[in-house]
């Protein structure tokens, strides 16, 4: 992620009655050297551990919740979110993968907006949020979806990939979509 990005939810962190919690599951680069999918998962299932005892502080009376996940992270934003659908009153996902796969009768338990950006580029995360707008259509849940031109897969971290992917006008993109949604939703 970043350093724009960083500070863009800190700053959304301290404003007013309201909780932000980032989910970065990806790991970046060092997901990238490890090259092993199953240590990735188990450090994501363990920071969603943590997460969702944090829910119960985070969502302290006059608070709102949202959660934004990045790549791996937008499935466990979409996760913690189902969690706790009373408690999520929004959740971004930025070019995720793997939500997709959760089924109509789950997608039928959100009360919360979510918002799905892609980038053109990133055909994976473009299927799994095409896959995702129809199910979330079928399970009569509201969900928007941005696609980023020229972008590909983690567009947000400049050290994915030595940079070769680094969208520093899509981070800008996204942060404004990200933040319109958030006043929107959170704001008392």
């Amino acid at each position: 992620m970043s350093r724009f990005s960083v500070r863009r939810v800190q700053r959304l962190l301290v404003v007013g009655p309201m909780a932000v919690v980032l989910l970065n599951c990806c790991a970046g680069a060092f997901a990238k050297k490890l090259g092993n999918s199953t240590i990735h998962r188990s450090n994501s299932m363990k920071f969603l551990s943590v997460f969702v005892l944090s829910l119960v502080v985070l969502t302290l009376p006059g608070r709102k919740l949202a959660t934004i996940g990045f790549s791996m992270g937008g499935q466990e934003s979409l996760s913690a979110n189902l969690n706790d659908a009373e408690a999520v009153s929004a959740s971004v996902i930025i070019y995720g993968f793997g939500f997709d796969k959760i089924d109509t009768r789950q997608l039928e338990k959100l009360k919360s907006t979510v918002l799905a950006i892609v980038g053109s580029e990133d055909s994976g995360a473009m299927q799994a949020a095409l896959h995702f707008l129809s199910t979330m259509k079928e399970a009569k849940r509201p969900c928007e979806m941005f696609v980023y031109p020229g972008a590909d897969h983690s567009y947000a971290q400049p050290l994915f990939n030595e940079g070769k992917n680094y969208n520093p006008e899509g981070v800008r993109t996204t942060w404004v979509l990200v933040e319109d949604l958030l006043g929107g939703h959170l704001r008392p």
